[in-house]
C-alpha cells in the first residue's frame, strides 16, 4: 500500500461555482444558437440530397438497381456532406447534453454550500 493519499476533485470555493456556473450558462446559450443553425443546414442538405437522388435516378438508364446505383454515385458527394452535417448536429446536442449535465451539478453544489453557510451563521 502506497503511503500517497488518493486525491479526488477538489473542492470548489463559492466563486469557482460561480464563474463556472456563468460559464456553463454562456455556452449552454451559445449551442442552442449553434444547433438551431446545424438543424436548419442538415435539414437543407437532406432535402437537397433527396431531390438530386430522385433527380438522378429518373434521368439513368437500366434496370431498377442500375439506375439506383447511378443515383447513388452521383449523388454521393451530396450525400456525404449530407452526412457530415447530421454527424455535427448529434455532437452539438451531445455537447449541449454534457453541458446540462454539469449545470444540474453546479446548481447543486451552489445549494449546498448555502446551506453550508447558512449552518455556520453566514448566509
Amino acid at each position: 500500500m502506497s503511503d500517497t493519499p488518493i486525491i479526488f476533485d477538489e473542492l470548489r470555493t463559492p466563486l469557482q461555482i460561480t464563474n463556472r456556473l456563468s460559464w456553463v450558462t454562456f455556452y449552454l446559450r451559445k449551442a442552442t444558437a449553434t444547433i438551431s443553425a446545424e438543424r436548419a443546414a442538415y435539414v437543407k442538405l437532406k432535402e437537397d440530397y433527396s431531390k438530386a437522388f430522385k433527380r438522378a435516378r429518373l434521368d439513368a438508364v437500366g434496370t431498377v438497381a442500375e439506375r439506383e446505383d447511378q443515383a447513388y454515385l452521383a449523388t454521393a458527394d451530396l450525400h456525404e456532406q449530407m452526412s457530415i452535417a447530421e454527424m455535427a448536429l448529434q455532437y452539438s446536442k451531445e455537447k449541449k447534453a454534457d453541458l446540462q449535465d454539469e449545470l444540474s451539478t453546479l446548481q447543486t453544489e451552489a445549494g449546498l454550500v448555502k446551506i453550508e453557510m447558512q449552518m455556520a451563521g453566514r448566509g
